[in-house]
């Protein structure tokens, strides 16, 4: 009796041990490196808008009417990129070769960052005639309102993606377990590419009227 209980303290103590190092050289440094990443997108986009908007104060002045939009794809940015972290130092620390999500994080960061240029895009279109792409400014400005909601979307659909490879090579750390067993992220996926596809196809179309 007194062996098993020891046994079970023994396993207990190992469990927290792990759950420790786990936090300690995964989760810390990957949320750690995405809010790093993060705050530098953050600093070249107002950078950006600094230029475009001649000045500090104008440029506040556009992020208090986009500001909201941009906070949303800035917060899913920055979830996709604690997840990717998470899961490949996860992966490599189990010597795996999981690389699942690299392509989707690529693709929706890509999307993102057209999404944030889109809200400043009717001041593009007074510069980039200058430098011979003024057509580009003209769409954006045009549809800037699609291309966030395009980015939003884009976003929840990574993260999802993400989730879904931590579901299947069951990398999530213990007491998550819960939440893994009852949600199907790839399921949510899929649901959330179909209602994505099908809203941002009435918001086009709409644009038009």
């Amino acid at each position: 009796m007194e062996n098993s209980k020891s046994g079970m303290i023994m396993q207990t103590a190992t469990a927290l041990s792990e759950k420790q190092t786990l936090i300690r050289h995964i989760l810390i440094p990957s949320v750690t490196l995405a809010i790093l990443i993060s705050t530098v997108i953050t600093s070249a986009y107002y950078g950006l808008l600094v230029v475009l908007m001649g000045g500090i104060r104008m440029a506040n002045a556009q992020l208090s009417l986009y500001g909201p939009w941009m906070v949303v794809l800035l917060i899913g940015f920055s979830l996709q990129l604690i997840l990717f972290f998470y899961q490949r130092r996860y992966s490599r620390y189990l010597h795996t070769a999981c690389t699942s999500g690299k392509g989707q994080m690529a693709a929706s960061s890509g999307t993102t960052g057209v999404a944030m240029l889109a809200c400043c895009a009717h001041h593009l279109a007074e510069i980039l005639p200058f430098i011979g792409i003024g057509a580009a400014g003209a769409i954006l400005g045009r549809y800037q309102f699609q291309f966030i909601e395009l980015g939003i979307a884009s976003n929840l659909i990574g993260i999802l993606f993400l989730l879904s490879a931590i579901q299947k090579h069951r990398l999530f750390l213990s007491g998550a377990e819960v939440v893994f067993a009852r949600l199907n992220f790839s399921w949510l996926m899929k649901l959330s590419m179909f209602i994505s596809a099908g809203y941002l196809t009435f918001s086009v179309i709409r644009s038009f009227s």
